[in-house]
């Protein structure tokens, strides 16, 4: 599981902010509901609250994926690069609000209590983290400055530190590295930090699929093969609607066709971070195994 975002920076948001809001939402509003319809025309025997959390598997986009296509065209700067670095941001934290509403149900009473105590608790870490960021972190680290090394190793502990506590409170895990990495994505020395962490990034994303790949082969037999076609068809429909969404926000905020477009073609793929919603479903019972293979063969195509 990811440790933290320190990709994900908090200023992105207010470059543009109407802009991002506005398409961000609308976007993700504009494909949930048809993901929805759809999932519940093609899905059997599954509620209607594992319906909207199918939907929201299949309408986040990677981070991940989208930052490496910007970086890898040289386009982070341009209008559309500036837009998808703020969506990515609003739709990580639709996916880290899913993911902590999803264990606070599992951790505490379940039903409307856990979710709500879970996201009580969501607000009170972000305004302590946000606290914290401000008036002590930008001296440490301007203090370690002199020292790359010592800031990675600082800023990794930071994060995993904050994720303990976190779990030791009976919050998320993933909830808690998420946003202590984006509240330390505001300090200065962001830039540096980012730098050194990267590498480390890169292996543990290889070690999240290795452990996806041994939960894949604990499902039941038959489901993977009967569930392949399916997942092969929502991957077509999800390359092609996510576009066409932002193309349809595009047009009623009045963003140009041709950024609206690359913006499309920015974003048109399915979060890691729903592999992990998917996962903590199937846990929860929410998913089928036959689901959880839908889910998690799409996001994968």
């Amino acid at each position: 599981r990811r440790s933290s975002d320190l990709s994900v920076n908090l200023r992105e948001i207010t470059n543009r902010s109407k802009l991002v809001l506005y398409n961000g939402i609308g976007q993700l509003v504009v494909v949930m509901v048809v993901m929805l319809l759809l999932a519940g025309g093609i899905i059997d025997g599954i509620g209607t609250e594992g319906l909207f959390f199918v939907a929201i598997c299949l309408s986040l986009s990677s981070t991940l994926v989208a930052q490496s296509a910007l970086s890898y065209s040289g386009s982070e700067g341009s209008l559309h690069g500036q837009l998808a670095g703020g969506i990515m941001l609003l739709q990580d934290l639709v996916a880290v609000v899913a993911i902590v509403l999803l264990e606070g149900q599992m951790r505490d009473a379940g039903g409307i209590t856990g979710m709500g105590m879970a996201f009580i608790k969501m607000l009170v870490l972000m305004a302590v983290l946000s606290s914290l960021s401000r008036y002590v972190l930008e001296k440490v680290f301007k203090f370690l400055s002199e020292s790359p090394e010592l800031m990675f190793v600082t800023a990794l502990g930071y994060c995993m530190g904050v994720a303990a506590v976190c779990d030791t409170m009976g919050f998320s895990q993933e909830g808690g590295a998420f946003f202590a990495g984006v509240f330390l994505g505001i300090i200065p020395q962001k830039l540096e930090i980012e730098d050194k962490v990267n590498p480390l990034k890169t292996f543990g994303v290889i070690l999240f699929f290795l452990t996806l790949g041994f939960r894949m082969v604990t499902l039941e037999p038959g489901a993977m093969g009967s569930a392949f076609s399916m997942a092969v068809v929502l991957a077509v429909i999800v390359l092609v609607i996510k576009p066409v969404a932002m193309l349809i926000t595009g047009w009623a905020t009045r963003l140009k066709g041709r950024p609206a477009f690359l913006l499309g073609g920015t974003i048109n793929h399915c979060s890691e971070f729903s592999l992990i919603i998917a996962l903590i479903c199937r846990e929860t019972g929410l998913f089928s195994d036959y689901v959880f293979a839908l889910v998690t063969l799409t996001v994968l195509f």
